[in-house]
């Protein structure tokens, strides 16, 4: 297996951070009544833990919080991520908070995002830009400090897109799916091409999370490779694992990166307005 290489602490948690999003980022009316299908706005509290940790990981320990909120706009879908994690190194600790911000449009014709990180070495990273889709051609705009133009592939989708299309291949029994995804942040790992199994739909066990108006009897496990464009290896920089509910809903998730995986535990989740429009 490929293990993503560590070299410094933030090699590995700037795509974590982006990983994190993507399947949290991993998408009607009002509540609390909600339309079957429909993805709704919630903001989730998630705790973060090590899962397992080889002798050769650089990473033995993880202990943080992700706070995660998705709410539908009259023109789009606002998110919003903000990380406080602690990393328990071989000798040593190192810290990191994060706060992450998109916007992408309805329709998945544009997509704007704002990262701000800081870790205990007190280094600081800014990214920010915008992508949008005009007769199947996509640019992406990196405002950081030297303003950069990138042409996306074709067929290139934006986070909340992804994350409907594969609820929509799991209502329709489809199994796989491969796309092309955008996440913003730093221009040099900025899109992936992302390879999804769906497996059969599950029902619900006994939970101690209250979901309240958000909770479904039901959800799919999906299992999500994340790969490099034009890599030449094999194996992927890291999966992802989670259970979905129809409504967009996360019920857990595990990042796996080979060497060391974590896990994202729901601990607190409640739903949020949403616009008459």
């Amino acid at each position: 297996m490929y293990y993503y290489p560590i070299t410094t602490f933030n090699d590995f948690v700037i795509p974590m951070l982006k990983q994190l999003f993507s399947l949290s980022l991993m998408i009607g009316l009002a509540f609390p009544a909600f339309a079957k299908h429909d993805t709704v706005s919630h903001r989730a509290i998630y705790d973060l833990k090590i899962n397992k940790s080889l002798s050769s990981a650089a990473v033995k320990s993880i202990i943080g919080r992700t706070v995660f909120t998705m709410q539908r706009h009259c023109d789009g879908w606002q998110t919003i991520e903000d990380y406080a994690i602690a990393f328990g190194l071989e000798q040593g600790q190192t810290s990191f908070i994060s706060h992450y911000e998109t916007w992408e449009a309805m329709n998945g014709s544009a997509f704007s995002f704002t990262v701000h990180e800081n870790d205990s070495a007190n280094d600081f990273n800014h990214f920010s830009g915008f992508a949008h889709s005009n007769d199947g051609v996509t640019e992406a705009y990196f405002i950081n400090g030297e303003d950069k133009t990138m042409t996306l592939p074709e067929g290139t989708v934006f986070p909340m897109r992804h994350m409907q299309s594969l609820l929509q291949s799991a209502r329709d029994g489809e199994k796989f799916q491969h796309a092309v995804v955008f996440l913003g942040g730093d221009e040099e790992d900025a899109f992936y091409q992302v390879s999804s199994v769906i497996g059969n739909r599950q029902l619900t066990d006994d939970s101690t999370i209250n979901f309240g108006q958000l909770s479904e009897d039901g959800y799919w496990p999906m299992r999500l490779a994340y790969f490099t464009p034009g890599a030449l290896e094999s194996e992927p920089e890291y999966e992802i694992e989670f259970d979905m509910q129809d409504n967009g809903v996360i019920r857990s998730y595990l990042v796996d990166y080979g060497d060391f995986s974590m896990r994202g535990s729901l601990k607190n989740i409640v739903p949020l307005l949403e616009p008459d429009c």
